[in-house]
């Protein structure tokens, strides 16, 4: 491994120590079990206002509210072409998912009330029926350039949104290349190999994080010393970092904080 890599190990790469913008555009690739997700949780941990879509159906974050939307209107049983009523209904659930409650309402709080009626740091589920749609996730794309500033949205697999690399929704086009402009920061992970990844999003990455890698996919990456990232354990929590505009990779290792403890990554 270290023949390939120029004879440089993890151990042996400068520490990343840099703080991250609430704004920045983060792409975090690893493999099954390369703690990608906890990772971002806990990178992710303070942020005050965050949307992360979750197709898996299983990620839980702390002071995070969790909402389930409902079937996309084309996909829904009786659904007669046309019927526009039933696609604006549904953008009215993503625009009320986005919106935090008002937390004067649960002063008293009843038994079975959301546990942060305030946050803004939300979990938004697409139906099964719409997972790996682009229609869908365009309108959820749409909603949060549009209405959520000063946001990080965390697109927890973005095969999952139907984007390729033949095809990138528009409106996540349009958070990428101008959410800056907006405050709004973007976090897309994928265990698809790089190639796989559409390439507005690759090529506005501020960091490109690279975890525990197959060696075939580390020789598909374009960086000089990717295959370290080969030779990195599954579950160790290690990872490089390749900065914008910089050649030279780094290393990171983010201990899992209190919080996340007990916490399964999805």
């Amino acid at each position: 491994m270290t023949d390939d890599a120029g004879g440089r190990t993890w151990e042996s790469l400068r520490p990343f120590e840099a703080d991250i913008a609430p704004d920045a555009q983060v792409l975090i690739i690893a493999g099954q079990g390369g703690a990608k997700s906890t990772l971002t949780a806990t990178l992710l941990l303070d942020s005050p206002s965050l949307v992360a879509l979750d197709s898996k159906g299983r990620l839980t974050l702390p002071r995070a509210r969790t909402i389930e939307l409902p079937a996309f209107a084309e996909h829904r049983p009786g659904y007669l072409p046309g019927d526009s009523a039933a696609v604006v209904a549904y953008d009215a659930a993503i625009a009320g998912a986005l919106k935090p409650p008002d937390a004067r309402r649960y002063r008293f709080r009843l038994r079975g009330a959301p546990a942060y009626p305030d946050t803004r740091r939300l979990i938004l589920r697409v139906h099964p029926l719409d997972v790996d749609d682009a229609i869908v996730h365009d309108r959820i794309f749409r909603a949060i350039y549009l209405t959520r500033p000063d946001t990080i949205t965390w697109v927890d697999e973005i095969t999952g949104t139907g984007a390729s690399a033949q095809s990138t929704p528009r409106w996540m086009r349009a958070l990428t290349a101008r959410g800056r402009t907006r405050g709004q920061g973007l976090w897309t992970m994928t265990q698809s190999p790089f190639g796989l990844v559409p390439p507005l999003i690759r090529r506005n990455a501020d960091l490109i994080i690279i975890g525990s890698i197959d060696r075939a996919d580390a020789r598909g990456l374009p960086f000089d010393g990717a295959e370290i990232a080969a030779a990195i354990p599954r579950k160790t929590g290690r990872f490089i970092v390749y900065v914008s505009g910089e050649s030279e990779p780094y290393r990171l290792f983010v201990p899992i904080p209190r919080e996340l403890r007990d916490w399964k990554a999805p």
